[in-house]
């Protein structure tokens, strides 16, 4: 192809002619076949078997059918052209229309969906307040019993005190057992809130311990008629899972809730939640070498955690915030502790072969007694 040098611009009546950059000749031939300007030199070499004119030639053929092909472009072309244009309009248009319909009917789902959440809301919070308001009644009624009682047992000890000295051997001795009465009766009337649950729930659809995203491992706390008062699934950032298997749970007297977590099937943790679902102590054991797997878990009066470890043989004592206090009992003891219980100062323990064993706590928790079943 013959390169030629740039053409003066469209708006001017002169034309240079220009020139074959490869052969320094004029540019005089147009080839048809290649659709290129060339010079005589290029017809005789790289155009030579091609279909070619001069350009006054081609010029005047061109002129013949100038009319023919400009009428052709405006009455084809033009009007082919002008169709895809107004179709890519109405394209535009009826994507910008698609468009809006979509976002509208979101905006509806979305309407919707806040109604509902809404709806959920104002549900569950008058469930709420409902139950505050129940809770609240019972308290009380437990603190005007508590407050009437207060006053009994204050007028029995002020009348002691101002008639102790004057009054017979039988009157101090029967005032005296009115108000060991009245002591002795005092945790009746106490606050006895609504009896409630914590239960332990996981799916049956995932490996045990191979979580997945539609794996369900949570604590539940309800009502005894099964309403649902909140669930511990997940940390407070709602996405880091509390449980692999939660095991056991106990609430503790300070509304802690200290929940057995089984890791593997020979590893296990104590986790202590507080009440709103925030994790407070993770315990695994006094060794980093040898894991715990604990079993079971009880509370005491003062708030003490006490905790089976089945791997190997021993009763963890903690104190209410987690921290590792003794070893009540060793395998020395107990084999293989698979379950606790603690009614008063009696402590229960029995293993999997069926064994229970009965151990009596006394001052700071020195076992004094034994039996075995």
């Amino acid at each position: 192809m013959a390169a030629i040098s740039p053409k003066h611009p469209l708006e001017s009546a002169q034309e240079h002619i220009p020139m074959c950059e490869k052969h320094n000749m004029n540019i005089d031939i147009t080839c048809e076949d290649c659709d290129e300007f060339i010079c005589s030199q290029c017809a005789k070499t790289d155009h030579k078997d091609h279909d070619w004119k001069t350009i006054p030639t081609a010029g005047r053929l061109r002129r013949r059918e100038l009319k023919k092909t400009l009428s052709k472009v405006k009455d084809i072309y033009v009007i082919e052209m002008n169709e895809m244009i107004q179709t890519a309009v109405e394209q535009m248009e009826n994507n910008q229309k698609r468009c809006e319909f979509e976002v509208s009917k979101l905006q509806k789902h979305f309407e919707a969906i806040v109604s509902k959440l809404d709806k959920i809301r104002k549900n569950y919070e008058k469930k709420l307040r409902g139950n505050l308001e129940s809770k609240n009644s019972e308290i009380n009624d437990g603190r005007l019993n508590l407050e009437k009682k207060k006053e009994q047992i204050m007028d029995v000890v002020e009348f002691i005190e101002e008639k102790h000295s004057t009054m017979s051997d039988y009157s101090l001795i029967d005032n005296l057992r009115d108000l060991t009465n009245l002591l002795s009766n005092r945790d009746r009337a106490t606050i006895n809130n609504k009896l409630e649950l914590l239960v332990t729930l996981m799916d049956n659809e995932s490996e045990r311990y191979h979580l997945n995203s539609r794996s369900r491992r949570l604590v539940r706390h309800v009502t005894l008629t099964g309403d649902v008062i909140r669930e511990y699934e997940y940390q407070g950032d709602g996405q880091t899972r509390l449980f692999t298997v939660p095991w056991r749970v106990k609430q503790n007297g300070n509304t802690d809730i200290c929940v057995v977590n089984k890791t593997s099937e020979s590893t296990s943790e104590l986790m202590i939640l507080s009440s709103s679902g925030c994790v407070k102590v993770v315990y695994r054991g006094q060794s980093l070498v040898k894991k715990c797997l604990f079993s079971d878990v009880v509370c005491d009066s003062r708030s003490n955690i006490i905790v089976s470890d089945m791997e190997n043989g021993q009763i963890h004592l903690l104190g209410p915030d987690g921290t590792f206090v003794k070893y009540l009992l060793t395998q020395y003891e107990i084999t293989h502790p698979s379950s606790v219980s603690l009614i008063n100062s009696t402590l229960w323990v029995g293993n999997n072969e069926g064994c229970v064993k009965v151990f009596e706590c006394v001052l700071k928790y020195e076992i004094t007694k034994r039996h075995f079943f």
